[in-house]
C-alpha cells in the first residue's frame, strides 16, 4: 500500500512539474506550418480542412506572440473561461487575442496576474471581435459570444452579401487585433430581433476542452 502510495506520489509530482517547464518564446513570423489541418467542430463529429490562407503570417513590427499551455479552468464553466501559465511577466496583457498555431481565433484575455492569466473563449459573453467574410475587404460585424450556444454575427447591414458557408475571419478594423484569423463558417442567415439588422449564427472550429496550447499575442502599440 504505501508502494502504491509513492507510485501515486510520484506521478502527480511529475505531471505537475510539467506545467512549470518554460516554454520557448515564438519567434513572430509563421503561426504553424502552411497547409490544411482537420479541426473538429464543437458540437459535432464533423471535420473540415482549414484552407492554407487561414495560415496568416504576424507583422512583427506590430505584435509579438508568445506560447502559453492550458492549466486549467475557472468554477463557473459557463463562462467557458480557460486558466494560461502565462501572466503579466510574460507580457501578457488584458485585451491580448489567444489564438492557435495555424491560426484560429480563440478569444482574448481578459484578467491577468503575474505568472498566470484567464483567457475568453470565442463563445464566452465575455467576448467580441470584429470580422469580415474571408473574401470581402470591409468589416461585416461583431462576433458575439452566447456561452453554450455558440457564436454569432451581430450588426450585418441587410445589403451585406453573406450566406451559409461563408468563412468568417478577423478584421482590420481593431488595432490591436491581427487580421485574418479565421473566426468560423456561416451555419444560417437570420434577422435579428430589431428586423433591422441580419445576423449570422457560426460553426467554430474547436472545442473549448480541446484547447491545450496556445498563443497570446500582442499589439506592440499597446506595449509602449
Amino acid at each position: 500500500m504505501r508502494l502504491r502510495t509513492i507510485i501515486v506520489t510520484f506521478a502527480v509530482l511529475l505531471a505537475a512539474s510539467a506545467f512549470e517547464r518554460p516554454l520557448e518564446r515564438v519567434i513572430v513570423g509563421v503561426l504553424g506550418q502552411r497547409g490544411s489541418r482537420e479541426v473538429g467542430w464543437i458540437d459535432s463529429k464533423q471535420t473540415i480542412a482549414i484552407p492554407t490562407e487561414f495560415f496568416p503570417i504576424l507583422d512583427s513590427s506590430r505584435f509579438s506572440a508568445v506560447l502559453a499551455r492550458v492549466i486549467g479552468e475557472p468554477p463557473d464553466h459557463l463562462l467557458l473561461r480557460l486558466i494560461l501559465d502565462r501572466g503579466s511577466e510574460d507580457g501578457v496583457a488584458v485585451a491580448d487575442v489567444v489564438a492557435s498555431r495555424n491560426g484560429i481565433y480563440l478569444g482574448r484575455i481578459i484578467d491577468v496576474r503575474a505568472k498566470t492569466s484567464i483567457m475568453a473563449y470565442v463563445s464566452s459573453e465575455l467576448n467580441k471581435v470584429t470580422v469580415r467574410v474571408a473574401t470581402a475587404g470591409r468589416p461585416l460585424g461583431i462576433v458575439l459570444g452566447q456561452g453554450i450556444s455558440g457564436a454569432r454575427v451581430d450588426y450585418l447591414e441587410k445589403n451585406i452579401d453573406i450566406s451559409v458557408g461563408s468563412n468568417v475571419v478577423t478584421s482590420e478594423r481593431e488595432e490591436n487585433v491581427p487580421a485574418g484569423f479565421f473566426v468560423g463558417v456561416v451555419e444560417r442567415v437570420e434577422p435579428d430581433v430589431t428586423r433591422v439588422f441580419q445576423q449570422a449564427i457560426l460553426k467554430l472550429p474547436i472545442g473549448l476542452r480541446q484547447i491545450e496550447e496556445v498563443v497570446v499575442i500582442r499589439s506592440r502599440a499597446d506595449a509602449l
